[in-house]
């Protein structure tokens, strides 16, 4: 909580603790990927920080990781991780898009809350989707889920205009988060130009 406008996190480090950096006035961040792990809340409140790259060997992406980091623009998730936690970019109204990592099976509730998302990918590893994680994303148009059975919880896209949700033609349930769906057809399951029902 004070005026830290830049930080170089060498090599060496392999833990950054809950809160480390909250509530400075960081613009970028590169974690190395000696870091394994990262504390919740550990840029929470950074309104300033625009850019981060994290550590490729992080498996997990903490509660409120990011919270209210309002002008975050870019953030670039590992491939190995497999959870994004509670709140962890609740609040980054100018993050317009993100890219979910295959092996993803868990996104916390709130995790991105008030985003600017414009569309969204999410993997068909995603088995469970908590309360509101996407709500008050009112420029999501698009998502696109690519699993076969609904992950949701319920309430997870409050607040949000109406959305085109694409899923796959195997998907078993007739709606996704209480959303309408359009299923993606196979070519060979419906002939020359139907893609869609």
């Amino acid at each position: 909580n004070n005026q830290l406008a830049s930080v170089y996190i060498p090599n060496s480090v392999t833990t950054i603790g809950e809160y480390v950096f909250s509530y400075n006035q960081l613009t970028s961040v590169e974690i190395p990927n000696s870091v394994t792990t990262i504390g919740d809340s550990a840029f929470l409140g950074c309104s300033n920080l625009e850019f981060v790259k994290i550590s490729d060997a992080v498996k997990a992406i903490p509660i409120s990781l990011f919270r209210d980091c309002i002008r975050l623009t870019t953030v670039e998730i590992p491939d190995g991780v497999t959870t994004i936690g509670a709140d962890a970019f609740y609040g980054c109204a100018n993050l317009t898009s993100i890219t979910i990592p295959d092996n993803v099976t868990t996104i916390g509730s709130n995790a991105f809350y008030n985003n600017g998302l414009i569309q969204l990918s999410i993997p068909s590893n995603v088995n469970k989707i908590g309360t509101n994680s996407f709500s008050m994303n009112k420029q999501l148009k698009t998502i696109e889920y690519k699993g076969n059975k609904n992950p949701c919880e319920g309430n997870e896209f409050q607040s949000v205009n109406e959305i085109i949700v694409k899923v796959p033609s195997a998907y078993s349930d007739n709606e996704f988060c209480g959303l309408n769906i359009e299923k993606i057809i196979n070519k060979k399951e419906c002939g020359e130009g139907c893609y869609w029902y």
